[in-house]
């Protein structure tokens, strides 16, 4: 009898450390409602069959054989060879696997194509319980990034995150923000190119006490009771953020006609919007429409917290 396995893994944002989190800075973690199910299933022919699916639509394929998962065939170049070097740095992992037997592998997302919660800390995360192996070794050794969004893959709540020395340590919290029928995130596209900033931060010269302010604001933003001082707290993070980089807040950059609150929440490869607004969704969706950004959410619809 041929056996079928799953192995879901979902997309996270980081709330809070962004960039100083490779640093040391203890980072909350959101983990998704939005992710990927990786559906593994043997075949008999001596091949890896690949396919990224959305509903019924097909947006990726690809064939490689079983012994260096060689690329034979595929619909994306770039996508194709991101999938083969995650499973033979798996397989690599595992000394005495030299190949694979013939597989079928579909990755099925619940989300559309116009949106990226962290497609790809997900897969890795989802090949590495195939293979069984560490998912934050192997993250480490693709992406060579703090290992959050393996973190987000594998809870179902938000997390508090950190990197002690090299080693992840982080544990589920309970972060229900007050009025969360107030807060929402809108898809904000890719994520630019951000190696100035990180050249800013990296001259800081008071890392200790800012990573000690951020765990200070991550405790207040957990247990905050009310809107405002949800808001509070997050302002008073970005504007420690915002002194290092020498830069206005982003809002005020972007959105300074805005009377509500914006604050970016990322992943490794896109940006999203926190937005806590005390209107009507259609008025906010319609303020972001004309800033020509259609993926508008609210905070539970896309952020998982059982």
């Amino acid at each position: 009898m041929e056996y079928t396995f799953h192995y879901h893994s979902n997309g996270s944002f980081l709330l809070t450390g962004e960039y100083l989190v490779e640093k040391g800075s203890q980072a909350i973690v959101l983990p998704s409602n939005k992710g990927q199910t990786l559906i593994v299933k043997p075949i008999k022919e001596d091949l890896l069959i690949w396919e990224s699916i959305y509903e019924e639509e097909t947006l990726f394929t690809a064939v490689f054989s079983t012994d260096r998962i060689d690329i034979i065939e595929s619909t994306d170049g770039e996508e194709a060879l991101f999938v083969r070097n995650v499973i033979r740095e798996a397989m690599d992992h595992l000394a005495s696997l030299s190949s694979l037997p013939g597989h079928h592998i579909k990755a099925k997302y619940n989300y559309s194509t116009n949106l990226d919660p962290g497609t790809r800390s997900a897969l890795i995360a989802g090949v590495a319980e195939w293979f069984n192996i560490n998912p934050f070794r192997l993250n480490r050794e693709i992406m060579k990034d703090a290992g959050y969004g393996i973190a987000g893959a594998r809870t179902s709540k938000p997390v508090l995150y950190q990197l002690v020395g090299s080693s992840p340590d982080y544990d589920p919290v309970n972060m229900k923000p007050p009025l969360s029928e107030n807060i929402y995130l809108v898809y904000a596209g890719d994520k630019k190119d951000l190696s100035q900033q990180r050249d800013k931060l990296e001259d800081s010269g008071n890392l200790p006490q800012i990573l000690s302010k951020i765990r200070e604001i991550n405790g207040y933003l957990i247990k905050s009771v009310s809107l405002d001082d949800f808001e509070q707290a997050l302002l008073e993070y970005e504007q420690l953020f915002c002194e290092l980089l020498n830069e206005k807040r982003f809002q005020d950059r972007n959105f300074s006609d805005f009377p509500g609150y914006i604050k970016p929440v990322t992943n490794r490869d896109s940006q999203f919007l926190l937005v806590t607004w005390k209107g009507s969704r259609e008025e906010l969706r319609q303020y972001f429409a004309r800033h020509h950004l259609q993926s508008l959410f609210s905070w539970n619809e896309l952020i998982r917290n059982e």
